[in-house]
């Protein structure tokens, strides 16, 4: 049989309008095979490209690829990069316990990375085992194994990057996963008023980190633990850990996620982080099973969630988050509530805002209506503010793909229960596609 070579060449021109004589034009292209890959964006007098090579399924258990242009470099790094925990959270918020490796990626936000160059080749097998059924007849099941590892490299940011990835997944729902990320990264010379720590003078200089994640899973825990270390360039070094952990039994999902660093030290990226410790845990519960129908289950009708967070380091910080969830087959309502203490200049902890908040999506014929409400209250500004916003989605599909997308907001603020000022904005895209052809079209206004 003879094998076909796909090529395709798509055309994208996206077009963004604001009141304010804001005009941006943007303009991409992408040539792709299945082997290689090609993509470039131009927006005024910036422009961006990414190069791609991959050996495909030339191969059986491997595979090699190839990248360079204007990267974004992301995975494993973010973890050297910012090792603390996300203070961001939700009510059904939960740890990304996987372990990672240096990745990339290309789009029309990469027009401030400069040029960069990337490697990767890695290893997958599928291991077969017969073992005893639940019936006579004995089954096949399958085992996998797999091996990564890369490099990445750009020489205007001074990054110099690589790391491996090990995995190994068994039929008996056990998995082990190991990753290894070592960076050198350069710094400029010490400024007086960029300094945390002490105020020795330096000069500039690369700095080395190194990032370990392990990840087991025995059938419903998942557990990520993960180790950085940092050469500092005080000559210091330097630690942070983090234990991650998610388990699921029935309907009962618990989390609990732990991060300490001993001592204040500076990350691959230069990103200070205080000595102290920070707490992540939360459960979410559903009430109801689905629905079964046409033998698919649907979602959880009812559900309940909280989150809570609590860091220590130069002061004391804590949010917690608490919702119900309803799902139906053509509506989603989401309310929520969060709220947030934290040390003040007088070195009291104490409450310093509360949020409200209700989200809901419903579905009519083929359009689908977005409708949010959100009330803050500052305590420490007595500064309150109030947000509406209103949206329709029109998704058709045949020869010619269709998506119109429009949108209304209005935010008030007030201070002492008295408006100071509002906030309107209205937007309208569309999306057409057909065969190789994308349009895109945007128009803002902001008053």
């Amino acid at each position: 049989m003879k094998k076909i070579w796909l090529i395709a060449f798509y055309f994208n021109l996206s077009l963004v309008l604001y009141t304010k004589e804001a005009f941006s034009f943007v303009t991409s292209e992408k040539l792709q095979t299945d082997y290689f890959t090609l993509g470039f964006y131009e927006s005024k007098d910036k422009w961006s490209f990414g190069a791609f090579l991959s050996s495909g399924n030339l191969f059986k258990n491997f595979s090699f690829s190839a990248a360079g242009g204007n990267l974004s470099l992301s995975g494993s790094a973010s973890k050297l990069n910012n090792p603390s925990l996300s203070s961001s959270i939700t009510p059904f918020s939960s740890p990304d316990t996987k372990a990672q490796n240096l990745s990339i990626s290309f789009s029309s936000s990469s027009f401030s990375k400069p040029l960069s160059y990337f490697l990767e080749a890695s290893y997958i097998r599928q291991i077969e085992k017969i073992v005893p059924g639940r019936t006579k007849k004995r089954k096949k099941e399958k085992d996998s194994l797999s091996f990564k590892t890369n490099i990445f490299y750009s020489p205007d940011d001074k990054i110099l990057s690589s790391s491996a990835y090990f995995d190994y997944s068994s039929h008996k729902k056990i998995s082990y996963s190991l990753s290894l990320t070592s960076s050198l990264t350069g710094y400029e010379r010490y400024k007086e008023d960029s300094w945390f720590m002490e105020k020795r003078y330096y000069g500039p200089g690369t700095m080395f980190s190194l990032g370990m994640q392990n990840r087991f899973k025995i059938k419903n825990l998942n557990s990520l633990l993960t180790i950085n270390y940092y050469k500092s360039p005080l000559q210091t070094d330097d630690f942070t850990f983090s234990f991650e952990n998610t388990f699921l039994i029935n309907h009962l999902n618990l989390n609990l996620s732990l991060f300490y660093v001993p001592y204040d030290l500076i990350t691959s990226s230069q990103k200070k982080i205080s000595e102290g410790f920070q707490i992540k845990s939360g459960f979410q519960y559903s009430f109801l099973k689905g629905i079964k129908k046409r033998g698919e289950v649907s979602p959880p009708l009812i559900k309940s969630g909280l989150n809570i967070y609590f860091k220590k380091d130069d002061f004391y910080y804590a949010k917690a988050s608490s919702g119900l969830s309803f799902t139906g087959e053509k509506n989603n309502l989401v309310i929520s509530t969060t709220l947030i203490m934290e040390e003040d200049k007088k070195h009291e902890f104490d409450l310093s805002s509360l949020t409200l908040s209700i989200k809901d999506s419903f579905i009519i014929g083929k359009i689908k209506i977005n409708f949010g409400g959100t009330v803050n209250y500052d305590f420490f500004d007595s500064l309150m503010t109030e947000k509406i916003s209103l949206s329709f989605n029109l998704n058709l599909k045949n020869k010619l793909t269709f998506n119109l997308n429009s949108g209304f907001s209005l935010k008030l603020t007030q201070k002492d229960f008295s408006y100071k000022k509002d906030e309107k904005e209205f937007y309208l895209s569309c999306k057409a596609a057909w065969k190789y052809i994308n349009l895109t079209g945007k128009i803002s206004f902001n008053y």
